[in-house]
């Protein structure tokens, strides 16, 4: 199945498939896309049942352009906890890249391990990922 994938910056993640050379526009009067305002084609994909697809069952989504015309797929991209070890590593790392030197490292490395630290320590205390999609 050959399809155009439309997107919207007005919906973060949303991506809207038909077939390749069909009108959007008969689909956006569809409740489930209400929001999805100034869409753009951003890309033309050729698939079949067993391709590939990141963050996306073709099956489904032939299934359900058969049925209605178009596929709504959400993607949901979560960090999960940062480890403050980590942070530290990355961030002496990126500074000694910079040319900050060993005492810019340093620095850096206790600030990205301190921010991390404080980023989980919000998370625990909201209960969760406070990421929005």
């Amino acid at each position: 199945m050959k399809c155009d994938v439309y997107k919207s910056d007005a919906m973060k993640g949303v991506y809207v498939f038909i077939k390749d050379g069909s009108p959007l526009e008969p689909f956006l009067l569809d409740d489930s896309l209400k929001g999805f305002n100034s869409p753009y084609r951003f890309k033309t994909i050729e698939f079949d049942d067993d391709s590939p697809l990141i963050a996306a069952d073709p099956k489904i989504i032939k299934k359900s352009i058969e049925a209605k015309g178009f596929h709504i797929q959400k993607t949901e991209i979560k960090s999960s906890n940062v480890s403050g070890a980590g942070a530290a590593i990355g961030g002496g790392l990126l500074a000694a890249s910079l040319g900050f030197g060993i005492f810019g490292a340093a620095v850096a490395a206790i600030g990205s391990a301190i921010l991390a630290n404080a980023a989980n320590s919000d998370k625990d205390k909201s209960g969760g990922d406070s990421d929005e999609s």
